[in-house]
Parts: C-alpha cells; sequence; structure tokens
C-alpha cells in the first residue's frame, strides 16, 4: 500500500477532493472540468494548474449557460471565460509551462484556442447562441492538447481522448446529425471496453453493464430520431458514467495499488 509523508500530504488532499468531484453528477455540465482537475492532480497549487482549472470552470459556466437558452444575456459568463483566458495567456501565451516546455507546438495551441475563444464571442455578441454554444463544446474537447507535453499516462491519454470524443458525439446530437451521431457508437462500446479493463476484475461486470445499458438508451433516441432536449438526460448519464468509472480506476491506481 501507498505510504504518504508529510510531503505527499498535499497531494493526497488534492486527489481526495479530485475523487469526490469526479464522483459528483455532472449533468448540467458541457465541459469536461473534472477531467482537468485529475490532470493537474500532481501539482495542484502550480500556477499553470490553478489558471487552466479556473478557465475551464468559467467555460463550463458559459457552456451550462448557453445550453438551455434562458437568459438575455450571457455577458457575465463570457466575461468570466475571457477574464481567466486573458489570465492563463499572460502567463504562458509564449511559453509552456515547466512542464510542458518540450512541446514545439505549444504556441499554435495557445493562438488556436484563442481564435476559438474569440470565435464564441462574436456569436455572443450576434446572438448565435447556438453557434456559441457549439463552439463552448469544441473548446472543451480541444483544452485536452494542453496537456500533451506533459508525458501523461496510458490511461490518462484515453480520459482525453475519450472526453473530446464524448463532446463531439454530443455535438453531433445537438446538431441534428443522428446517421453521424449512430456511426459513432460502436466506438463509444469500444471506449467502454478499455475502461473496464482498466478496473479490477470485482468491479468489471457491474461498471460494462451499466456504460452498456446507457449506451442502448442513448442508441435508441438515436434510431428514433428525438429531439436533443429529451434526449439530453441520457447522454448526460452516459457521459456522467464514463466519469464514474473513471475516477474509480484512479481511486484504485492511487489508494489501492500493492
Amino acid at each position: 500500500m501507498h505510504k504518504f509523508t508529510n510531503k505527499t500530504k498535499p497531494l493526497l488532499i488534492f486527489a481526495i477532493a479530485a475523487i469526490f468531484f469526479l464522483f459528483l453528477p455532472n449533468i448540467a455540465s458541457a465541459c469536461d472540468d473534472t477531467l482537468v482537475l485529475l490532470l493537474t492532480s500532481q501539482n495542484p497549487n502550480s500556477v499553470f494548474s490553478k489558471s487552466i482549472r479556473n478557465f475551464m470552470s468559467s467555460l463550463t459556466t458559459l457552456g451550462t449557460a448557453l445550453k438551455y437558452t434562458t437568459k438575455d444575456s450571457y455577458q457575465k459568463e463570457l466575461s468570466g471565460v475571457l477574464s481567466a483566458w486573458l489570465n492563463f495567456s499572460q502567463n504562458f501565451m509564449l511559453n509552456p509551462p515547466q512542464e510542458a516546455k518540450n512541446d514545439i507546438e505549444w504556441r499554435k495551441k495557445m493562438t488556436d484556442a484563442g481564435r476559438q475563444i474569440a470565435q464564441i464571442r462574436r456569436n455572443v455578441a450576434n446572438k448565435k447562441y447556438e453557434e456559441a454554444h457549439n463552439g463552448v463544446l469544441s473548446l472543451s474537447s480541444y483544452i485536452g492538447v494542453f496537456f500533451e507535453g506533459f508525458g501523461l499516462s496510458d490511461d490518462n491519454k484515453l480520459f482525453v481522448e475519450t472526453s473530446a470524443f464524448l463532446v463531439e458525439f454530443e455535438k453531433k446530437l445537438i446538431n441534428k446529425q443522428f446517421i453521424q451521431a449512430s456511426e459513432d457508437i460502436p466506438a463509444i462500446k469500444t471506449y467502454i471496453s478499455k475502461f473496464v479493463e482498466l478496473l479490477p476484475e470485482t468491479q468489471r461486470e457491474s461498471s460494462s453493464t451499466k456504460l452498456s445499458e446507457l449506451t442502448v438508451a442513448v442508441q435508441d433516441g438515436i434510431n428514433k430520431k428525438t429531439p436533443f432536449a429529451k434526449l439530453d438526460s441520457s447522454v448526460q448519464a452516459l457521459k456522467s458514467e464514463f466519469e464514474t468509472v473513471r475516477a474509480k480506476i484512479k481511486m484504485n491506481e492511487w489508494f489501492l495499488k500493492e
């Protein structure tokens, strides 16, 4: 069993917090900010970790608000995103954090993200809220590129890939691209298998069954061309269950490994 010293206690506390948030239902969230919480758990107090978590949190808030389009103005939520991005880019626009110092694509990634934010801002200003929400989803799935230079473990690479895939899958459903979404179902089943393989044998069957049942529910909705407003609960339940299994995997990795 891992032993935690005074030096590693802050990491232990943050890891417990990460697991707590990862197990929380994420039904209303448009962005997988819990994944960013997990990916920054090794150095949670660094400037990079704090600023990218703050940015993802603000992006989640904007995405959730745009998703339900019940407001006359989204300026407050947009301002939160712009402020968080300004803080992040002031620190890392020209040079990556120490963990990603060898990432030769860093500046391009920052520029690409900045362009996406500018487009979201224009769409909000022009009251093109559906396009703005699509932009938030695209940016959410893009954020994982900032961790590519960190030397991610194989399971964390899988988590980043799966999170981005599920966000793009959701976008297709929002845009009524039922044929394209249906073609993604086999890939979702593959991700289920990969996730389940990372669990202890005693946890595999129950997790596989639940993920599979939720996938069937989503597929049934796709086959019936169910409006996204009705299908959304099934989609979010599937995404949330992937996050729950992800948390179980990390919990076993952090605390149960001999």
